[in-house]
């Protein structure tokens, strides 16, 4: 019987810098770009003729079960690690 490592040596260095606390800064952001399309925050689509807050993910549930999650955007933050 083998055993199966559950981390290499290239993702246990990627799990252990991850693992620490980000550096001091934290970066936000109102407005979004991903795919081709833009996204603002809740509080920057206030008072605008669009409203483009409102997201959609696909992801899985118990039992594998495959469904769409509806919510809205209200912060956007970037995070950086070493």
């Amino acid at each position: 019987m083998h055993k199966h490592q559950l981390v290499d040596a290239s993702q246990l260095k990627y799990l252990c810098q991850i693992s620490l606390a980000p550096p001091n800064f934290i970066r936000t952001w109102p407005i979004y770009y991903v795919n081709g399309y833009k996204f603002h925050t809740e509080d920057k689509s206030q008072g605008m003729k669009t409203f483009n807050s409102g997201i959609c993910v696909i992801g899985t549930g118990e039992g594998g079960i495959v469904d769409d999650y509806y919510g809205i955007l209200k912060d956007v933050i970037e995070l950086v690690y070493p």
